[in-house]
């Protein structure tokens, strides 16, 4: 009798196929989201440096140790991007995390200012009308105000408070959404604008004004989209020293006797007050948690990270503190000849020797950066 066989379907083809459409489909994916994300980055000038930016080998930036500012110019500097920005009076230039140069940029500023976010860079002219926001590798936008701008500040995603001196007025200010269009404004023939904030959505702006009659020092917050304030938080005579919306998106005010939080409704609802003595510096940066720098009784040095009120991470040392920097765990301080990283998990203390140094931020490799008046170096190397 005969016998049979039925061939068994053979279906290495169609796995084939059905990985090559996932495959397409995930490309095409990730191009929309390259797209959504860098949109406006993207044009034909620029589009090289992004190629680049992925070409680049991850050992050059293991092997990165530092940037040499250019000789006899005075230049303000800001970590961005795991790299830095470095402007002077003649021109903007941004270094990748390999110590590469992603993109300099001619810019006249007699008086030029410096801030970044995560992803956008603020250079301006104080004094000046002039005001230009960068991305990650271009000239996104300039600004050129009819009044001469004072001062900046912009919260992480990019919007932007610009103080204007404008005749006629005792202060001036605008609010531009991260694409630069404006969203609000306010001038004041009553009252000084002295600085201010943004919280996270852009919608919620923090104003120190001072003046009236009888004079009085006051915060007083607006939601953009009302003409009247929200709340206002009369100071009284402490000496006020900066305030920012903090990780929790509260607004944080460092004070000469204290640091309070304030609610959406201008409620404290929390604060650490100096007991353990005075305060000697600050770093007080757009949605992250405020650092101090106490004198205590005994003539020590207390670095302190607070959140909510509480201490979350803290340690003494005998030498002046003169720069803070806060990660994932990590307090970190400059003195005039050490930088001193402190771990919370295993309570150590690691010290560089490190003269002079200006500002200390992390790397996207876990190293850090230090930044001086002539050079930026990668601690340890």
């Amino acid at each position: 009798m005969d016998e049979i066989k039925v061939k068994a379907r053979d279906s290495r083809l169609l796995v084939v196929t059905v990985l090559q459409k996932i495959f397409g489909y995930s490309i095409f994916l990730m191009l929309i989201y390259c797209f959504i994300t860098y949109r406006e980055d993207i044009n034909m000038l620029n589009f090289y440096r992004i190629m680049s930016y992925f070409d680049t080998d991850a050992s050059v930036s293991e092997n990165f140790t530092g940037y040499t500012f250019e000789v006899g110019i005075d230049s303000v500097h800001a970590p961005f991007g795991g790299g830095l920005v470095v402007l002077n009076k003649d021109s903007l230039k941004i270094i990748n995390a390999a110590g590469l140069e992603d993109l300099s940029e001619q810019l006249k500023y007699s008086s030029p200012q410096l801030i970044t976010g995560d992803k956008r860079i603020v250079a301006y002219d104080k004094g000046g009308n002039e005001i230009s926001i960068f991305g990650s590798y271009a000239l996104l936008k300039q600004l050129v105000e009819e009044n001469p701008v004072l001062w900046c500040n912009m919260n992480k995603q990019g919007d932007l408070l610009v103080l204007l001196e404008e005749s006629g007025y005792k202060g001036s200010v605008k609010l531009y959404s991260e694409d630069s269009k404006q969203k609000f404004q306010w001038s004041s023939s009553e009252y000084y604008i002295i600085s201010g904030c943004i919280n996270s959505d852009g919608e919620t702006i923090s104003l120190l004004c001072t003046g009236g009659n009888p004079r009085k020092t006051f915060i007083r917050t607006y939601n953009i989209h009302n003409e009247e304030p929200l709340y206002e938080i009369d100071l009284g005579s402490a000496i006020f020293y900066s305030m920012e919306y903090d990780n929790n998106d509260m607004l944080s005010v460092i004070m000469e006797n204290g640091l309070c939080s304030y609610d959406e409704n201008g409620k404290e609802i929390y604060s650490y007050d100096y007991s353990a003595g005075a305060l000697r510096c600050y770093s007080h940066n757009n949605g992250e948690m405020p650092l101090l720098s106490l004198v205590t009784p005994s003539g020590k040095y207390k670095a302190v990270c607070v959140n909510n009120g509480e201490v979350v991470s803290s340690f003494e040392t005998d030498e002046e503190i003169n720069g803070l920097f806060y990660e994932t765990g990590t307090l970190s301080v400059l003195t005039n000849e050490n930088a001193i990283l402190y771990d919370s998990v295993s309570d150590s203390l690691t010290t560089y020797n490190v003269i002079s140094g200006k500002s200390i931020s992390k790397r996207v490799d876990g190293s850090y950066l230090i930044i001086f008046s002539d050079r930026a170096e990668v601690l340890g190397k």
